[in-house]
Formats: C-alpha cells, structure tokens, sequence
C-alpha cells in the first residue's frame, strides 16, 4: 500500500499518559542505561516497539519527504499502465486465454 514494504500501520495517540501506562514494561533485558531524560528515552515504554514494528515511521517518512503530489501522480500513472495493460491485452490475439468467459 501507497508504495511502501508490507506490514504499515498508523496508531495515532491523544494521551502520551496512557501510552506511557500502557506500554510501559521495562524488565532486565530492556532497561535504560541512563536517567537522563535525553539519552535515556525509551521509546518503546510509549509504543508497543518491542512487541511490533514501528510501521507507520515507513509512510510516514515517504509521505514527508515525497510530498502527497508525488503519491498522487505514481497512483495516477499505475491506473494509466493499468488501462495501457488491459488494453494491450484485449488487442492481442494470443491473449484469448486470459479474457474472462460469460
């Protein structure tokens, strides 16, 4: 979907409060080095990191560095290859095999 690997989501979060609470599992092989606030963040106390993928950071990242307009032209130009290829197909008189029956 939208040009990206297999295996993207969204989870979109109000409350980092409850995030923190419920995704907050710290045990030995977890824990962070530091207290500082900076070097000792631990991102996966606020998302469920260590059970799953980050998998929104991958549309997210495309979607902030190719901008919408550059999704909207690749979808504009798969439907037109789309439209080229059913039409090739349909010319072709090799292709009988592939048309659907009535």
């Amino acid at each position: 979907m939208l040009y990206q690997p297999l295996d993207c989501s969204v989870l979109i979060c109000r409350d980092t409060d409850v995030a923190q609470r419920t995704s907050a599992f710290t045990d030995d092989y977890a824990k962070t080095l530091s207290d500082d606030p900076i070097e000792g963040f631990a991102f996966f106390e606020e998302t469920i990191e260590l059970s799953r993928r980050f998998r929104a950071l991958k549309i997210w990242l495309s979607l902030r560095y190719h901008g919408l307009a550059a999704f909207r032209e690749a979808i504009r130009n798969n439907l037109r290859q789309a439209r080229l290829l059913a039409e090739l197909i349909e010319k072709d008189p090799n292709s009988s095999c592939l048309r659907r029956s009535n």
